[in-house]
């Protein structure tokens, strides 16, 4: 954001390495979650339609 005073930007200390793993580990935090919601919808979807 321009024109924001004294707030820093929140992504202004972070390289693209830094930026990539932070996304990486966010993405691969809820892994097996995620997984589990697939499997789920897999085997509901053929019992819907």
């Amino acid at each position: 954001m321009t024109g924001g005073g004294d707030q820093p930007d929140l992504l202004s200390d972070l390289t693209d390495l830094d930026f990539a793993r932070l996304l990486l580990a966010e993405m691969h935090d809820d892994l097996h979650g995620k997984v589990a919601r697939v499997e789920r919808l897999a085997i509901r979807t053929p019992l819907l339609g």
